[in-house]
C-alpha cells in the first residue's frame, strides 16, 4: 500500500493503536477494515525480506489481529512469530461462537518439509498441539510458525476448550 498524499510506502505502526503511517511524508492512515480470506487478514501489499517457503514467492507485510505478520499472497499461507502465534489461537478459540468442525488428520501432510525462510533450515512439520487435526511447521531456532491458507481458521474452529486462559 502507498500514501494517498505523496505515493510513499506505508508501514505498520503502533505508537497509540495500530494504524500505516507514511515512511516518507509521515500522514497517518486507519487499517483497513475488510480482512481477506478466510484467516481473516489485511494485507498491506509491502514486501518483506523473505521467501514463502511453499511456493519461494516473495513475502508481503499483513496485519492479523492487529499484530504484523508475513503472508504470500499467492498460495494465502502465513508467517508469524510463536508467540503472537498463541496468542492469536487463545483470542480467537475464546471469541469463535460459530459451528465447530472437525478436520480429519490427513498423515500425507507430514510428508512435505519446508525450509524456514529466515535462516533456510528444514522447518518442523508436526501436528498443531491443539484441539483439531492440522499440520504446521515451526522453526525453533528463529521462532517462526508458517501456516497454510485456512489451517489457522480450522484451528479456530475446532472442538474443545474455548476458556480465556
Amino acid at each position: 500500500m502507498n500514501c494517498t498524499q505523496c505515493g510513499g510506502p506505508l508501514r505498520l505502526s503502533t505508537a497509540h493503536g495500530p494504524y500505516l503511517e507514511c515512511d516518507h511524508c509521515g500522514s497517518e492512515f486507519p487499517l483497513p477494515d475488510t480482512p481477506s480470506g478466510v484467516d481473516g487478514l489485511v494485507p498491506l501489499g509491502r514486501p518483506t525480506e523473505h521467501h514463502c517457503p511453499r511456493c519461494e514467492n516473495g513475502l508481503e507485510l499483513a496485519v492479523l489481529d492487529e499484530a504484523p505478520i508475513e503472508h504470500c499472497g499467492h498460495c494465502n499461507g502465513l508467517l508469524l512469530e510463536d508467540q503472537l502465534f498463541a496468542v492469536v489461537v487463545q483470542e480467537r478459540r475464546w471469541a469463535y461462537r460459530g459451528p465447530e468442525k472437525v478436520s480429519p488428520f490427513d498423515p500425507a501432510a507430514l510428508e512435505s518439509r519446508f525450509q524456514c525462510p529466515s535462516c533456510e533450515r528444514n522447518m518442523d512439520r508436526h501436528p498443531y498441539n491443539g484441539p483439531c487435526n492440522v499440520v504446521i511447521d515451526s522453526c525453533f531456532g528463529c521462532g517462526w510458525i508458517w501456516l497454510d491458507a485456512g489451517e489457522l481458521h480450522r484451528i479456530e474452529q475446532a472442538p474443545g476448550r474455548r476458556a480465556a486462559y
